[in-house]
């Protein structure tokens, strides 16, 4: 990652939406492509699971590698990563398919010389689909707030129309 830039600054999970960039969709933000960005080891799991809100985007891990400096490391691929072909024939009815063939991928690697800190950066660009769009909102997974809302109402007596009519609601609002 020498080549990279590299910020200097120890991101958080308060701070770390500082570091991110605007999308060309409005109210989506991306990572910066080729910088290293810091984040505290104790909360680099947060970080991501808050860039990934801010971003419209989900990692998926792809690869486990360890060496020589290294607490660990790890590359994330996109959740639209890889390829889905059918062997059927072509069925109307069914909904597309999330993989598409994306090669963008995240490095996330932790130094021992610097075990308090951990290291991002996105070495390539997602391709073949722009993360935040209106189509991709069916790949992602529910973010946590959606699912305690809804378990909550179902808890207490709702029912499963009323729960989904009332979650719509507040999604559009």
């Amino acid at each position: 990652m020498s080549n990279n830039n590299i910020n200097n600054t120890i991101y958080d999970i308060s701070t770390v939406q500082q570091v991110l960039i605007n999308s060309p969709l409005e109210g989506i933000k991306m990572l910066p492509l080729n910088s290293t960005i810091l984040v505290k080891a104790s909360e680099w799991e947060k970080c991501l699971e808050r860039i990934n809100v801010l971003c419209s985007t989900k990692w998926n891990k792809k690869h486990k590698y360890s060496g020589k400096g290294l607490v660990f490391g790890e590359t994330k691929k996109c959740h639209r990563a890889g390829q889905y072909i059918t062997n059927r024939q072509l069925r109307l009815a069914q909904k597309d398919m999330k993989a598409c063939s994306c090669t963008a991928a995240l490095k996330i690697i932790q130094h021992l010389d610097n075990p308090n800190v951990v290291t991002f950066c996105q070495t390539r660009a997602h391709v073949n689909h722009v993360p935040g769009d209106w189509d991709e909102v069916r790949t992602l997974p529910l973010p946590s707030e959606a699912i305690k809302i809804i378990e909550d109402q179902l808890k207490s007596g709702s029912s499963c129309r009323s729960t989904r009519i009332s979650v719509l609601r507040q999604i559009d609002s």
